[in-house]
């Protein structure tokens, strides 16, 4: 069974104000910061040590690509993990799927999340992934 990460780790939310309501249910206990856009998660990259990047596809207009290349060049977050979800629908999806499979085979992001419905079984669910997530880097830093 794995063990509970620490609840000191810091985890920035760069997500849509709207719907980021089900990730802060998921994580309590966490130290969360949130973006609203992506100059404001750039800020917090350069000045926060963030132990995991949770990013919404559709952030600041669709601009979650960058923010991740922003992630993947800031030397201090070159493996820090980095989980994008999709909390609404899109008529992309395919497209979204493929490029995000992409991703995650070249080792850039290290999940992606489609939560259609988004309800309790969700959020146990999610939180796992995250902590899971989490353990694994921490055995990795170790």
């Amino acid at each position: 069974m794995d063990k509970q990460p620490s609840l000191m780790n810091r985890i920035l939310l760069a997500h849509d104000p709207q719907k980021i309501g089900f990730l802060l249910d998921s994580l309590t206990g966490f130290e969360l910061v949130p973006a609203a856009t992506v100059k404001e998660a750039e800020r917090l990259i350069t000045e926060n040590g963030i132990n995991l990047f949770i990013i919404g596809i559709h952030f600041d207009d669709s601009r979650a690509l960058q923010l991740i290349t922003d992630i993947r060049l800031d030397e201090k977050h070159k493996t820090t993990p980095i989980v994008v979800v999709r909390l609404s629908q899109s008529e992309h999806t395919e497209m979204l799927r493929m490029t995000m499979d992409t991703l995650i085979k070249l080792h850039i992001v290290d999940e992606f999340i489609e939560i259609e419905n988004p309800g309790q079984n969700q959020k146990k669910l999610f939180r796992k992934l995250v902590e899971k997530i989490l353990n694994q880097a921490e055995a990795i830093s170790q």
